[in-house]
């Protein structure tokens, strides 16, 4: 789990550099009342450097939300493809035994989709929350929207690889201050002459048949493979994208 000064930072930091909304969900209630005194802290730091149309949107994995959950979601529709349903059944064991897991995780990220979709978002990236976006310039760290300005028209899918951060303690309250060391993704090191097995892993920017149009944690979501988000699967050259990780810290 991350501390409280963690999650902060996480979402100061995205909206630092200018991430428009951010979806946060948190699992695993807290029955004394310390999420609602969580959420009222993110509010107000939120509030303190929010610009013009950024927004941030705090859901606790609750009862409410699961009922709305199962009325919105496309895991839980009538009619879906039987693999898209036995997600939406592992996402109820999931719910059932207290939250947590993999299936779990993509009913949050088929609600924020929808959700930003209505929005009129152009890009929607998922997290984890030891996770941050990592563009490749200063210039495109200090606002984020003029990177996805440059991605060429005919890519749906940009896929990010994690560098994965080296611990300087054994305790942080806040890893992403904390932390400045990082191992970089070993397909960054990969130099042209390399003779690596071609197990489809790679640096570049691929485009694929996904609603999912920023990828996260390395992993394409295929279970959004909408036409109200999909276009034509291309690939362009390697930008250098990438996540930093602080799992385990």
């Amino acid at each position: 789990d991350m501390s409280d000064a963690a999650v902060e930072t996480w979402l100061l930091y995205h909206l630092r550099i200018g991430v428009e909304r951010l979806y946060m969900f948190f699992g695993n209630p807290a029955p004394d009342g310390t999420t609602a005194a969580l959420f009222e802290r993110l509010r107000r730091s939120a509030a303190s450097i929010a610009g013009d149309g950024q927004a941030v949107v705090l859901r606790e994995l609750n009862d409410e939300w699961w009922s709305e959950a199962q009325q919105r979601s496309r895991f839980f529709a009538a009619g879906a493809e039987p693999w898209v349903q036995l997600i939406g059944v592992l996402a109820a064991d999931c719910y059932a035994a207290g939250g947590g897991g993999e299936a779990l995780e993509q009913v949050c990220s088929d609600l924020a989709l929808l959700d930003a979709f209505e929005h009129g978002a152009d890009w929607l990236l998922r997290l984890d929350a030891h996770e941050l976006l990592y563009l490749p310039t200063a210039e495109h760290r200090r606002d984020a929207a003029s990177f996805f300005r440059v991605v060429p028209d005919d890519v749906d899918v940009l896929h990010f690889l994690n560098h994965e951060a080296v611990p300087e303690s054994w305790v942080s309250d806040d890893c992403f201050r904390d932390v400045s060391l990082f191992k970089p993704a070993v397909w960054f090191l990969k130099q042209e002459d390399d003779d690596w097995p071609q197990d489809g892993a790679s640096s570049e920017l691929r485009g694929v048949a996904s609603g999912r149009s920023a990828g996260g944690h390395a992993r394409p979501m295929e279970a959004f493979s909408t036409s109200a988000v999909a276009r034509t699967p291309t690939c362009c050259n390697s930008m250098g994208l990438s996540a930093l990780e602080f799992d385990g810290v």
